[in-house]
């Protein structure tokens, strides 16, 4: 004798949490997504800012790069005449102030500037000045060049040589 066996059908409530997404699955991939958009979106806008400050640095160093190779070219007394003239050099954002502050050289020497020097403070205001009355043939010249913009300042400080 055989026995035959019929299929059996199941019941439509035991196939619920078979198969498919749940409205919790959902819910949770969707606050996934979520988070990782705000994370990338985040990302992206700092990674923009970063750039932004970078071009701005960049900036700023050339326009320091640029003070230092105008001074050291052509004849160094009509060079830090058109400086103390004009004291102001622009690049894009960043807007560059050059200063003869005589106490570098002070402080260097460890004693005030000697009188027979071509360049030191004849009228007092902290620049050196050139003294064209000086016996000596050379002197130091200092230089600071400080470099503002939105957000930033940088400065280089350093002394010209006369030949």
């Amino acid at each position: 004798m055989a026995f035959r066996t019929e299929p059996t059908q199941r019941d439509p409530a035991s196939l619920t949490g078979q198969g498919g997404f749940s409205m919790i699955d959902l819910i949770i991939a969707t606050a996934v997504a979520a988070i990782a958009a705000v994370g990338f979106l985040a990302a992206m806008t700092n990674g923009q800012r970063l750039q932004k400050q970078t071009a701005t640095y960049a900036d700023a160093s050339r326009v320091i790069a640029e003070v230092h190779a105008l001074l050291r070219s052509g004849d160094l007394d009509a060079r830090v005449a058109e400086f103390k003239a004009s004291p102001t050099l622009t690049v894009n954002a960043v807007v560059a102030e050059v200063r003869f502050p005589a106490q570098l050289v002070a402080e260097l020497l460890g004693a005030p500037i000697p009188a027979g020097w071509r360049y030191r403070d004849l009228d007092a205001d902290g620049e050196v000045d050139l003294d064209t009355a000086a016996s000596a043939t050379a002197s130091l010249v200092p230089v600071t060049v400080t470099a503002r913009w939105t957000g930033g300042t940088a400065t280089s400080s350093f002394f010209l040589t006369e030949p």
